[in-house]
């Protein structure tokens, strides 16, 4: 059987329903836009600010040293470290950077003048066939718009509406999941310092507790050394748990702190004392906004602890003292990486 030819009507609705969608996308949002001009919401505004200023002072300074010593011993590899750190960037990094955000910015500026036209065309052409019944105003509006494109080197994926899934994808703060992470160089610092202050305590323990009193052979043999070992190891993995526990219990603390200014602001609810408090206390840059972000359950939260258990007992058992050095790779590069692609947006 045929497919059924779609009517002058049907073809203009599908051709203009991207711009009207496109048009509508984020007329909810409270924030501002990043540098790249893509619209965000007042979290994700607040979150970028905190992620940009650990950047440049808990990332670049401590790591400005040991960039600008690789980059002496490799300079002729090609493998330059610190391109985007504020100490080590040439003028030449600043400006390519500048750059790509002038660029980024014209286009999706060229973007809206086209998507602006298509439905100003649109109306018109819908105008006029309401008033005369001819559906040949809708053709001419459908190739306007094919023609409008094609002029401006433009596709109609260039206006694909982004959903909370597909946004997930380029957001490193994860805000549409059930686990946001917003602050992973905090995360990384609570569980390196944490994990090493587990490290050291579970070893003391250990030895003080549990070997005391074995006798001085044992305390010779290996026994007594690998016992030690596992104390550090166990130690070490519960620090890190706590630090990933906590770290959430922070995060609902700035959470609540931002909803509750929204609410003392707010002439129609009357907030408790504790989120008056809080409301009071808390700078608005340590908090989420108004209307705040996910929070997991506790299920959630226990789950994450336990992992982080886990991986790092058994990291830890592979490679024992060296648990700061791998938490920097596993939790702070590789999730600021992610954050650091939401920014370049």
């Amino acid at each position: 059987m045929a497919d059924r030819k779609l009517s002058s009507s049907e073809v203009f609705n599908q051709a203009v329903k991207p711009f009207i969608d496109h048009k509508n996308a984020y007329q909810d949002y409270k924030g501002t836009t990043t540098k790249g001009d893509i619209p965000r919401t007042e979290a994700q505004e607040k979150i970028e600010a905190g992620q940009k200023w650990q950047k440049k002072y808990m990332w670049d300074v401590p790591t400005a040293i040991p960039s600008a010593v690789w980059n002496l011993a490799f300079k002729d590899t090609g493998w330059e470290a610190g391109k985007e750190n504020w100490l080590l960037q040439s003028k030449a990094d600043k400006q390519q950077r500048k750059d790509e955000l002038d660029n980024m910015r014209l286009w999706r500026k060229k973007r809206d003048d086209v998507r602006d036209m298509v439905l100003d065309i649109a109306e018109a052409g819908s105008r006029k066939y309401k008033e005369t019944g001819k559906e040949e105003h809708l053709d001419t509006v459908t190739q306007g718009i094919t023609d409008l494109l094609n002029s401006a080197n433009l596709k109609y994926e260039d206006f694909v509406t982004v959903d909370p899934e597909t946004f997930a994808m380029r957001d490193g703060a994860m805000l549409f999941s059930n686990q946001p992470n917003p602050y992973p160089l905090i995360e990384g610092y609570a569980m390196g310092g944490m994990g090493y202050y587990g490290t050291i305590k579970g070893e003391k323990l250990m030895n003080e507790k549990f070997l005391k009193g074995f006798g001085k052979r044992f305390a010779k043999g290996k026994g007594n050394f690998w016992s030690r070992v596992a104390g550090a190891v166990i130690g070490g993995a519960s620090g890190v748990a706590a630090a990933d526990y906590g770290y959430e219990g922070v995060l609902d603390i700035m959470n609540r702190a931002g909803q509750a200014k929204k609410w003392r602001d707010d002439p129609n609810i009357r907030a408790g004392l504790m989120d008056s408090m809080l409301a009071e206390i808390a700078p608005e840059s340590w908090t989420f906004g108004g209307e705040g972000i996910n929070r997991p359950d506790q299920k959630a939260r226990v789950e994450s602890a336990l992992n982080a258990f886990k991986w790092d007992a058994m990291i830890g058992s592979m490679f024992f003292g060296a648990r700061p050095a791998y938490y920097a790779v596993r939790k702070v590069l590789f999730q600021w990486a992610c954050s650091r692609a939401s920014l370049l947006g």
